[in-house]
């Protein structure tokens, strides 16, 4: 069993220092390790064999209608697919960080010049691309999957 928590704990020590215009929550992040797990099974050909059931979720409190917090995954991830879960969460993390950030531009007027107020963009797409290729990295590490 995989304690999806504590991923979601790790994650938020990847992430915690980066500056957003809203707090990011433990169910954001339980919510983007699920859609690092989904995606694992996609990449490794395991689409067909999983099933939703296997995430655990805490029991939705009464009178709400959406499900509770995810708290577990009922496989064992093995030390590089719990690796390429958290590095999907950090790109999702960091995609929505850039989004925050995309208004941000440089302009010039009569009076004054703003230089590089787009340099914040710039600098969280080279965090994705360099996110995206350790995910490949990890990806290539798990040999057991792609050498089929």
């Amino acid at each position: 069993m995989t304690d999806v928590t504590a991923l979601a704990g790790r994650l938020y020590d990847r992430i915690c220092w980066q500056r957003v215009p809203e707090d990011v929550g433990l169910d954001e992040m339980t919510e983007w390790i699920a859609d690092g797990i989904r995606h694992l099974y996609l990449v490794t050909g395991r689409a067909l064999r999983f099933d939703e059931h296997w995430f655990i979720r805490e029991a939705a409190e009464e009178g709400k209608t959406e499900a509770g917090l995810i708290t577990a995954f009922t496989q064992t991830l093995a030390l590089d697919e719990a690796e390429y879960v958290l590095l999907c969460a950090q790109i999702a993390f960091s995609r929505k960080a850039q989004s925050a950030l995309s208004d941000l531009v440089s302009y010039t007027t009569d009076a004054m010049s703003v230089a590089h107020g787009d340099k914040p963009f710039a600098n969280m797409q080279q965090t994705v691309q360099d996110l995206e290729a350790a995910r490949r990295t990890a990806y290539y590490k798990m040999a057991r999957y792609h050498m089929m």
